[in-house]
C-alpha cells in the first residue's frame, strides 16, 4: 500500500511538472505595433439648411424628350462651408447609379417614370460624376461655396410618371 501511495504522489508531482504555466509558456516572439493619426482642428460647418434639401426639378412633358440625351431646365443649388480651418475640402457625391450610366443618379425605387435619369452638374454646368471628388479653396475667412445644378436626362424613351432621386454628399478636407 505504501507503494501505491508512492506512486501517486509521483503522478500528481509529474502532472504538476508537466502542466506548470512555466513549462507551458512559449515566447512566440514581440510584435510591434504602430499607430498613426493626427489631432486637427474643428473642419468646417455647414451653412444652415444645406446639410438637408429638397431640389424641386419641376413638371416636363413626356415630349419633351425626343430622344436619349435629351435634358430639362437645369436647376441651381448650392453648399457652403463656414468656420473652416482647413485650406481645401473635396465634395463627392453618391447614390445609386442609373444603369445607363454610372455617371448618373438613378430614380428612387418608388418612382414610377421610365428611362429617366438625374444629372449633378458644376458651376460650369459640366457634369459631375457621381462618387467622384470636386475640389474648393478655402477662402481666407474660412469660407467655401459650391455651386450645382441638376436636370433631368433621358436614357431612352421615356414614360410618365414620378421621378425622384436622393443624392448624399460627402465632404472631406484637407
Amino acid at each position: 500500500m505504501k507503494t501505491l501511495f508512492c506512486f501517486r504522489g509521483t503522478a500528481w508531482a509529474l502532472a504538476l511538472a508537466l502542466f506548470s504555466p512555466s513549462l507551458l509558456a512559449t515566447n512566440a516572439g514581440s510584435v510591434e505595433i504602430t499607430l498613426h493619426g493626427n489631432i486637427v482642428a474643428s473642419s468646417c460647418t455647414l451653412s444652415e439648411g444645406d446639410d438637408s434639401q429638397t431640389i424641386v426639378l419641376g413638371d416636363w412633358a413626356v415630349k419633351n424628350f425626343t430622344d436619349s440625351g435629351v435634358r430639362s431646365q437645369p436647376v441651381y443649388f448650392g453648399i457652403a462651408l463656414t468656420d473652416c480651418s482647413a485650406s481645401t475640402a473635396e465634395l463627392t457625391f453618391s447614390g445609386t447609379q442609373d444603369s445607363s450610366s454610372a455617371e448618373l443618379l438613378a430614380l428612387d425605387s418608388d418612382s414610377t417614370a421610365e428611362n429617366i435619369a438625374i444629372e449633378i452638374l458644376d458651376a460650369d454646368k459640366n457634369r459631375v460624376p457621381l462618387n467622384q471628388s470636386v475640389s474648393a479653396t478655402i477662402d481666407s475667412d474660412g469660407t467655401a461655396a459650391y455651386t450645382f445644378y441638376a436636370n433631368y436626362i433621358s436614357t431612352g424613351t421615356v414614360s410618365a410618371g414620378t421621378a425622384n432621386g436622393t443624392l448624399t454628399f460627402t465632404i472631406n478636407y484637407s
